[in-house]
């Protein structure tokens, strides 16, 4: 586009994230930067970190940068990547689209989030995200059969601990709870230092104290 029209679409960013309700994603962030830099005729590129926990399928934690002029740009990071690795411009729009989706999921808006993941699939078909959130999508419209095993797809092409322990969650709204157990213990087995992943075995073990007799209390409570 032409430099007015990166301009608006800068502007109708800041606008929609400035009288969002919710609070800004990085991902969504690192598109602003974007656009400004854009319109002042920089070359930009996005960057992710390579370092440290990552969560590429629920997005939570993946960190979305722009670099121009040999620096990275995060308006949101507390500290610099560690290791910028370049992602193609088509794959960072599809997490924008992702993220939305998301964002328009929690408010039940299940029209915009399937239109915006049918956007996100058709830049990048395989992006394990956008499928993970149509699995999502369905467990939130009563059509868990269908959902659940879109999300293990999911998980199947790209492996994140915190959207297998969203579907701990999952299993517990199925009144499943021993698949619940399994489930958080899989990720405690791949992931033993991961804090979410104990804190979601220890609040399974608290429920699961309403159910069974008194002499098995005392090892659940101090688990």
């Amino acid at each position: 586009p032409d430099d007015r029209a990166v301009w608006e679409s800068g502007v109708a960013l800041w606008q929609a994230m400035a009288s969002a309700p919710q609070a800004v994603h990085p991902i969504e962030a690192a598109f602003l930067v974007a656009a400004v830099l854009q319109a002042r005729g920089e070359a930009v590129e996005f960057v992710t970190d390579g370092a440290g926990v990552q969560t590429p399928v629920l997005l939570t934690r993946t960190r979305l940068g722009v670099r121009h002029a040999g620096q990275v740009v995060e308006l949101l990071a507390a500290q610099p990547m560690q290791q910028p690795v370049p992602v193609p411009a088509a794959k960072a729009a599809a997490w924008w689209l992702t993220v939305r989706a998301h964002a328009h999921r929690s408010q039940a808006q299940f029209p915009q989030t399937r239109s915006n993941l049918a956007a996100a699939l058709a830049m990048s078909p395989d992006l394990p995200a956008a499928t993970f959130a149509l699995g999502v999508t369905d467990v939130d419209q009563g059509m868990a059969d269908k959902g659940v095993p879109a999300c293990e797809a999911a998980l199947a092409r790209q492996d994140d601990p915190l959207a297998r322990l969203f579907l701990v969650d999952v299993a517990m709204a199925l009144d499943q709870p021993v698949k619940a157990l399994q489930r958080a213990d899989e990720v405690l087995k791949s992931h033993p230092q991961l804090a979410e992943a104990h804190v979601t075995k220890g609040i399974l073990q608290l429920q699961r104290m309403a159910t069974v007799p008194e002499a098995q209390k005392a090892p659940l409570l101090t688990e």
